[in-house]
């Protein structure tokens, strides 16, 4: 190290100065300044004639984020400021606030703390008293953007803004043929732009869709973040810009009921639960959830309806009728509807493919993949969206296979399945929504291929309007398999 003098010279110096000065004092009458303390004493000695310790402020207030800095005085036994004396800080409460070793204390809670500085025996205290942050008004959106559009949906994007009260806010989105008025404008109820839009990280962009929408039709949309909740305590920020994008524009197909697979006709089974029971089914699986109850006023048709009840996440059962030892192609058409409180997406209707010798070889299949001789099936489902978008639910030859290589679960033909859409891929047609509070005829037709060809198809149909076609499937390879079973199926798990 480098001294700008010899220390030993320095300290040489500042010694006898000492003594001359204090040889002097002693002839004097004033004994107080006999302390053997000078400005040239050793740190060691300083903090050594540490007597007593002061903090300032004594008091202080914060909110929450914000920091205060403290200093701490301490003074020999005679009141003289003692330099480089050491001191420890700490909180009395670490969950309110925290103290670094040079005195700076960080609100962390609302609440009152007492900061504590100590030099040897003797301590100070100061009191912190932090508040919570005032509340401001949520930010303003000022990106919203239309980033695609089909016939019936939108997707729009913006970034995502604060609370204000800390946290990320919630957004409640309104559109309308433009120009639109926010306060005329219909807020979102279908997609997943339907209100309210929880919001994730303050900065970060959203994604979400606006479904419904009639085809070739200008729209503009809107959204507003908030806080609280909806319609009860919500504080509101500004309304964001305008957004607008045009639905394209297609030809809906609404073929009449697809005709019989061949010239030959043969209806296998019927059942309007006029009955009064379930005897017509050769198997009922879970049959606790299930009624035929009479309510004309209810009833699509006649005096009586099938009931199921589940709850959400959970498992319905299952209805199925026989049809040994099957056919190369089936037609179903069902009157179905979902109460106006139905929530999560559902397995509806199914054909069964078991081998002819054995009836059951369909039956506890989640997981396992179709090798052409031993099971298919072939699903109409309601995914878990709001708005219950119908799919196919298929079980084939040659589909894709979880990341184990191993294990195989229905697929939609879409891009959600595995490693993306297949090929061949299903057809949908879209709006794909099925409402609630009102009855629906669901329609499905399955054409089994011809084994050592790829000729299989499956098309469903919801009130007399195509939704969806599934060509180029490989059911079997063998004429083992036919479609020989129907199941009414209400699983909630879309991966059995």
């Amino acid at each position: 190290m480098a001294f700008p003098e010899t220390p030993v010279r320095r300290a040489a110096r500042a010694g006898i100065l000492s003594c001359a000065a204090l040889a002097v004092v002693a002839c004097g009458t004033d004994s107080r300044m006999a302390a053997p303390v000078a400005s040239g004493g050793s740190p060691d000695l300083l903090r050594s004639s540490a007597a007593s310790v002061s903090i300032s402020p004594t008091s202080a207030s914060a909110t929450v984020g914000q920091s205060v800095q403290f200093t701490a005085t301490v003074r020999d036994s005679r009141g003289r400021i003692v330099s480089g004396a050491t001191v420890s800080w700490r909180s009395s409460d670490t969950t309110i606030a925290k103290v670094s070793s040079s005195g700076l204390a960080s609100a962390l809670a609302a609440g009152k703390d007492t900061i504590i500085v100590s030099a040897g025996s003797a301590s100070a205290r100061a009191v912190l008293v932090v508040s919570a942050p005032v509340a401001q008004a949520p930010g303003t959106v000022s990106d919203l953007a239309v980033t695609a559009t089909t016939d019936s949906v939108a997707t729009l994007r913006f970034t995502q803004v604060g609370n204000g009260a800390g946290g990320a806010a919630s957004y409640e989105m309104r559109y309308a043929a433009a120009p639109m008025s926010w306060g005329s404008a219909s807020p979102v109820a279908k997609g997943s732009c339907a209100s309210p839009i929880a919001g994730t990280s303050v900065g970060s962009p959203l994604s979400c869709t606006v479904n419904g929408l009639a085809p070739g039709k200008a729209y503009n949309f809107q959204v507003v973040a908030f806080r609280g909740t909806l319609n009860v305590n919500a504080v509101f920020g500004g309304l964001s810009n305008i957004a607008a994008g045009s639905t394209s524009t297609t030809s809906v197909v609404t073929p009449p009921p697809p005709p019989p697979p061949t010239s030959h006709v043969d209806t296998i089974f019927h059942d309007g639960f006029e009955s009064g029971n379930l005897s017509a089914w050769q198997d009922n699986y879970r049959a606790s959830a299930k009624a035929v109850l009479t309510d004309p006023s209810f009833a699509k048709e006649g005096q009586r309806y099938l009931a199921i009840t589940y709850a959400p996440g959970s498992d319905g059962g299952s209805l199925t009728h026989f049809f040994m030892p099957g056919y190369d192609s089936a037609y179903v058409r069902v009157w179905v509807r979902f109460p106006t409180n139905w929530s999560g997406g559902t397995k509806l209707i199914m054909f069964r493919g078991s081998r002819t010798d054995n009836e059951w070889s369909s039956f506890g299949v989640g997981g396992a993949c179709p090798d052409g001789t031993n099971f298919f099936t072939a699903n109409v489902v309601t995914r878990a969206q709001s708005t219950l978008p119908l799919r196919f639910y298929t079980y084939y030859v040659g589909m894709a296979r979880e990341s184990d290589g191993v294990t195989c679960y229905g697929r939609y033909g879409d891009s959600s399945d595995p490693g993306g859409a297949p090929n061949p891929a299903a057809i949908y047609f879209p709006p794909l929504d099925v409402s609630t509070g009102g009855w629906h005829l669901l329609e499905f037709q399955l054409n089994l291929n011809t084994p050592g060809m790829a000729n299989g198809s499956e098309r469903m149909w919801l009130d007399g309007v195509e939704k969806g076609e599934w060509s180029g499937l490989v059911f079997r390879t063998s004429n083992i398999l036919m479609v020989n079973a129907f199941t009414i199926e209400s699983s909630m798990n879309e991966t059995q």
